[in-house]
């Protein structure tokens, strides 16, 4: 058990077992966190911020409010987790697992989100501004293609 508010910006966790953690309200800034298992963790309003997280392990977590911002979530497994309102500007989430994670209200503005799986994903009202999605798997199991201009335009 972690107690509220605990100071692990810049720490060291990789491979960590976290499995049911209580991390409400953490600041975890920084923090590399490789290969990490936070299933079932309560991370509800964790600073995240810039956090190191590919190929963690996060699912059916509760993120709510958590500061995802320029996070890098390379290829990590969210499935099942509530990020409802989780600002994650500029986060990296390239190849993770996204399925059946609820992503209501949160604001993914410019974040990298190609070739992840959002297969059941509640998006109702998320920020996708200048986010790419190139290749995701959206909620109806169709892939995101990129709009291309009409290259013979004014020809």
């Amino acid at each position: 058990l972690i107690q509220e508010s605990m100071n692990l910006s810049h720490a060291l966790l990789n491979e960590a077992e976290l499995k049911t953690a209580d991390l409400t309200g953490a600041n975890l800034t920084d923090a590399i966190m490789i290969g990490a298992t936070m299933s079932q963790a309560k991370l509800t309003d964790a600073n995240l911020h810039s956090a190191t997280l590919y190929n963690a392990v996060i699912s059916n977590a509760d993120l709510l409010g958590a500061d995802l911002t320029q996070a890098d979530l390379t290829s990590a497994i969210l499935s099942n987790s509530d990020l409802t309102n989780a600002p994650a500007e500029d986060a990296i989430m390239v190849k993770a697992t996204l399925a059946k994670t609820n992503l209501s209200g949160a604001d993914l503005t410019h974040a990298d989100i190609r070739n992840a799986n959002l297969r059941d994903a509640n998006l109702e009202q998320t920020n996708f501004t200048d986010a790419d999605l190139s290749g995701a798997t959206m909620p109806n199991g169709t892939i995101y293609r990129p709009y291309l201009a009409d290259l013979h335009a004014g020809l």
